[in-house]
């Protein structure tokens, strides 16, 4: 026995809103879980952040890392875009830097950018250059922009070995000079609380020959690392 073709139709038609319900259902559910206001907290100069997962990574050994996992070394995270000028203008002294200081310091550049686009940015790189692009970038990384006061780029955020933020800075501060002399601090102080002989005023700093911005940069952060080390 067939139904008649209006009882069918209407038959077919509570079907079809019953997907579409159930489509909606499932979105607000989806809504729900991942589009909520996440509280994402905020880390300042003299702050000891935590070991955060670093994810995403291209141009490196792993995808995935840790802070920690990149060693007793100075960590500089490099906020950057593909359409930034002055960023991609620093990568060639960045370059010269990982090389240099390459057993006590690891750039890792950190893009809001899809991995694709960094990708592409740097396949683009390797063939206008003789030398290929050798550092390491986080993609889609805008939760670490949340973490870090950033206004502008490019932005740099200095991480000493045991988590403590030493300095966010612009690219002014980026040359041999300062990093051999914040390097050269560390490792002092590393050894001094090593030996039990633990320092509670940083008085290299007053040797160190740093500019004015930069001074006001470093001491507060070496202080701290100095009263934070275990």
């Amino acid at each position: 026995m067939h139904l008649p073709i209006h009882k069918c139709r209407a038959k077919q038609c509570k079907l079809i809103m019953k997907k579409i319900l159930c489509l909606l259902g499932g979105a607000m559910l989806c809504t729900t879980l991942f589009c909520q206001k996440i509280e994402v907290t905020k880390y300042y100069i003299d702050d000891r952040i935590p070991d955060i997962p670093l994810i995403n990574i291209v141009n490196f050994k792993d995808s995935i890392t840790t802070l920690s996992a990149l060693g007793q070394k100075l960590i500089i995270l490099d906020f950057w875009g593909p359409h930034c000028g002055t960023c991609i203008a620093m990568f060639p002294l960045e370059e010269q830097l990982q090389k240099k200081f390459k057993n006590d310091l690891q750039f890792l550049l950190i893009s809001p950018n899809s991995r694709d686009e960094v990708e592409l940015f740097i396949n683009n790189w390797n063939q206008k250059h003789e030398q290929p692009f050798t550092l390491p970038s986080i993609t889609a990384g805008t939760l670490y922009n949340k973490l870090f006061w950033k206004y502008y780029y490019p932005h740099y955020v200095w991480i000493a070995p045991n988590g403590t933020i030493i300095a966010q800075t612009s690219d002014t501060q980026i040359n041999a000079e300062t990093i051999a002399a914040t390097i050269k601090n560390i490792r002092m102080e590393e050894n001094k609380i090593k030996n039990g002989n633990r320092s509670d005023k940083p008085e290299l700093l007053q040797k160190l020959k740093l500019t004015p911005a930069q001074y006001q940069y470093f001491k507060p952060a070496i202080a701290s690392f100095l009263n934070k080390a275990k």
